[in-house]
C-alpha cells in the first residue's frame, strides 16, 4: 500500500507487511520545512498506533541531526514510540560541512549496519541487514 501521509506535505510512506519479521517499513523523504517535529509526530502517529508490528522508520529527513536541539527533540520523540535510532555518523559530507540528515529508526532487535559510497548523490547509502532467525521443523 502506497499513501500520502500527510496532506499538504511532500511525503509518502510506504507500507510492507514481511512475514518472516512482521515488520511495517516506513520510507521518508522530507523537504525542509518549519515545524519538522511535530510533522514527524504526526505521521509516527498515524503509521504505528494501528499495528502490532515492529516499526521501522528511515529516509531523508532533511533535518541535522548532529544539531543538539533537533537531536534531542527527535530522539525523544522516536523513544516514545519504543524506537531507536540506528546510525549517528554523518550520511552527507562536504569539504566543508558534515550532516546527518539520513537515518533508520526500528524496534529493539537484530540487525548489522553500514554505509556505502554508491557515487551516485551526495549523500551516503544506509544499509541494514535484518537478522532473522529460519524456522526449524522439527523431524518426522
Amino acid at each position: 500500500m502506497v499513501q500520502s501521509s500527510l496532506r499538504d506535505v511532500v511525503e509518502v510512506s510506504v507500507e510492507e507487511d514481511v512475514a518472516s519479521i512482521r515488520a511495517v517499513f516506513v520510507c521518508v523523504y522530507r523537504p525542509t520545512l518549519r515545524n519538522k517535529v511535530s510533522k514527524m509526530h504526526q505521521t509516527l502517529n498515524v503509521d504505528t498506533k494501528q499495528y502490532d508490528y515492529n516499526i521501522r522508520i528511515f529516509g531523508d529527513f532533511n533535518s541535522d541531526f548532529l544539531g543538539e536541539v533537533v537531536k534531542t527533540k527527535f530522539e525523544e520523540l522516536v523513544s516514545s514510540y519504543g524506537l531507536s535510532r540506528i546510525h549517528s555518523s554523518p550520511s552527507r559530507k562536504t569539504t566543508c560541512s558534515r550532516t546527518y540528515i539520513d537515518n533508520i529508526n526500528l524496534h529493539d532487535m537484530g540487525f548489522e549496519e553500514s554505509t556505502i559510497n554508491l557515487n551516485e548523490a551526495d549523500h551516503l547509502a544506509q544499509v541494514l541487514y535484518i537478522l532473522t532467525y529460519p524456522v526449524l521443523k522439527k523431524p518426522l
